[in-house]
């Protein structure tokens, strides 16, 4: 019996050994996960940044456009 008893802590302790590697597996998974989330909402950002940067150009290119004519049109006057 006393045979049989250190057979079944031998299987527990093996037991709780695989668990440990297994949540340590997961964590690392997640950490894994995490960082891949942070830098697909980076890259977002980025891209909405220059997205916003561009529009912002399009604007500045349009009142540059509008000063131009303006100058002409004195010009002529």
């Amino acid at each position: 019996m006393n045979n049989q008893q250190q057979n079944k802590e031998k299987l527990l302790k093996n037991e709780l050994e695989n668990m440990k590697k297994a949540v340590d597996s997961t964590e690392e998974k997640v950490k894994s996960l995490e960082n891949a989330m942070l830098m697909m909402e980076e890259g977002y950002a980025k891209e909405v940044l220059s997205h916003d940067l561009q529009m912002k150009k399009l604007v500045l290119s349009g009142y540059f456009e509008n000063i131009e004519g303006i100058k002409d049109k004195l010009k002529y006057m």
